[in-house]
């Protein structure tokens, strides 16, 4: 879930019942309100008109986001990496020791943004795993980011799970050197959805005198 930063605190738009006339009409009222601090989301009560003698009293959902100090903006961003510790857990934390150079690539740039990881890395299941991200998906509250094989490009993509990265890629020359094969596997009818964290290679044994005795050539 990907917590667009902007240092405009967001305006509540209220609508409510108001008594003119003794005829119940709608109104809105938009506040905005100075709030210090990092991003956050807040439950308001709000109190509407109903009638001259009854009023209704509901809790309403606010999201605040505000301009960190010094004018940078934080983002936010959510990991989710499965891995079994200490031979797999590169995958996040590879990103985690990026974090400092991307930050600091964007001060250079004069880019006031900056970026916040938060990794999820354990060793579920790759059922679980999977299926935890397919319905955290369906739900509008997937990470931003996850590992995974290139066998999900064709489901996940065509579900609308991933973004199509392909026209962002040009932007980043340290993508240049990765094996033109390894792109194609992140691709699906032309675009790209993912990015090759890297390849494989898994060696097999095999005993030649054994073979012989099973009749191998």
């Amino acid at each position: 879930m990907l917590r667009k930063p902007t240092f405009l605190i967001l305006a509540l738009l209220l609508t409510g019942l108001i008594l003119a006339a003794c005829t119940p009409q709608t109104v809105e009222v938009t506040r905005v309100v100075e709030v210090p601090g990092e991003s956050e989301t807040i439950v308001e009560e709000v109190t509407r008109v109903v009638t001259e003698t009854e009023t209704v009293t509901e809790e309403v959902e606010v999201t605040r986001v505000v301009e960190a100090e010094g004018g940078v903006q934080e983002i936010t961003l959510v990991a989710r990496c499965k891995a079994s510790p200490p031979h797999e857990n590169g995958r996040c934390d590879n990103l985690v020791a990026a974090v400092g150079a991307a930050n600091q690539a964007l001060a250079d740039a004069g880019d006031n943004r900056r970026i916040a990881l938060e990794p999820i890395q354990d060793d579920a299941d790759w059922g679980d795993y999977k299926t935890e991200f397919e319905l955290a998906s369906n739900a509008g509250e997937a990470p931003d980011l996850i590992v995974s094989g290139h066998e999900h490009i064709g489901d996940w993509a065509t579900a609308g799970y991933l973004v199509d990265v392909t026209d962002m890629l040009g932007d980043y020359p340290e993508f240049d050197d990765v094996i033109d094969s390894l792109w194609t596997a992140t691709e699906l009818n032309g675009r790209r959805y993912g990015v090759p964290q890297d390849a494989e290679a898994r060696p097999m044994y095999y005993s030649k005198p054994l073979l012989r005795e099973l009749g191998w050539s």
